[in-house]
């Protein structure tokens, strides 16, 4: 009796309250549009509560119900009820229950009013015989009431069955675009494993590059330190012998100088070192200068001596290098034989 996704509106110990009109389908409206008016009067056409809502959906569903002890509880309710203002519903269906039933009345029709009652007396009656009529179940046509309620059934499971339509259109449409989207994310994850593919395998290269890298930089790295190990033992080694060079040098200039210093005192035709040291120095020098003209053609001959002329006037002062380096050559070849 209610649509698609409304429930009951519950107390806080989720015991059902009511439903609320708007939540009903057109039906089961039509059936408590006639409860409303003929059986149970609601002062609040907006909620349904539990006692009309079982006689909605008894009517629905094609029960009996049993009218004449809902009307006896609605007068037994009003004889209790201590408030003067208090009504009771369906006046005109009740009295001719107890018409039917020969209950004396001291009047025996209630709408007649003397004119004694006064003007005011005159109008609330004229509105409670409006009222009288407005409810009375004699005038309600239950055929014409049932075909309308079926009318608008029609109309509402005709409107279902378009919005069902519409709903399965929709519901295609969004199968559609979500098989679209499920293929698109398909082909998109693919795409992105075969990069992540690709980039762990140059990842794995350059990994492999790196160890490689490190293995090699791991044996340059003991190389180089098992060569200055040499490198110090070596060091430690010429010095040694540079130290053993020097007293050895030390000890044979000393011999020399005593044996050019006593030389003549062997022999008086052995001169002194003195009087032979020019000489000695002149045949030093015209040793030096012997083999630098043979170096000299030896160069020309293997065509070095061009490359070393030509380099030798780029350069602004290569007359004065080539003269000191003679220098520094006889110097030190004088050096060596003294």
């Amino acid at each position: 009796m209610c649509v698609i996704g409304s429930d009951w509106e519950r107390y806080s110990n989720r015991r059902p309250r009511f439903i609320r009109r708007e939540d009903l389908i057109p039906e089961a409206k039509g059936w408590f549009e006639l409860v409303r008016r003929s059986i149970l009067p609601a002062a609040n056409n907006s909620e349904v509560n539990t006692t009309r809502a079982t006689i909605v959906h008894c009517l629905i569903k094609g029960g009996g119900i049993n009218v004449h002890e809902i009307i006896a509880e609605g007068i037994q309710e009003s004889a209790e009820k201590n408030d003067p203002g208090a009504r009771l519903c369906y006046p005109s269906t009740i009295l001719r229950l107890c018409t039917k039933a020969k209950v004396v009345f001291e009047d025996s029709n209630p709408r007649k009013r003397t004119t004694q009652e006064g003007p005011h007396r005159e109008e609330s009656h004229q509105e409670e015989y409006q009222q009288e009529e407005y409810y009375d179940p004699t005038n309600i046509n239950l055929n014409h009431i049932h075909g309308a309620i079926e009318e608008l059934a029609r109309s509402y499971m005709e409107g279902q069955e378009q919005q069902l339509h519409i709903q399965a259109q929709r519901i295609d449409r969004q199968e559609e675009l979500l098989s679209n989207w499920i293929n698109q994310q398909g082909k998109l994850q693919k795409q992105q494993m075969e990069h992540y593919s690709q980039l762990t395998q140059a990842i794995n290269q350059v990994t492999k590059r790196q160890e490689h890298q490190d293995k090699r930089l791991q044996e340059l790295n003991q190389r180089q330190l098992a060569q200055t190990k040499a490198f110090n033992e070596f060091s430690v080694l010429n010095e040694g012998r540079q130290l053993h060079r020097e007293e050895f040098n030390i000890n044979t200039q000393a011999k020399l100088n005593y044996m050019s210093g006593h030389m003549h005192n062997l022999h008086s035709t052995i001169p002194t070192y003195d009087e032979v040291q020019k000489e000695l120095t002149e045949q030093e020098k015209r040793k030096v200068k012997q083999q630098k003209k043979t170096l000299k053609k030896k160069m020309e001959d293997a065509g070095f001596w061009k490359k070393l002329i030509g380099k030798s006037k780029g350069s602004g002062s290569s007359s004065t290098q080539e003269k000191h380096k003679e220098d520094k050559q006889e110097g030190g070849h004088e050096q060596s034989h003294e």
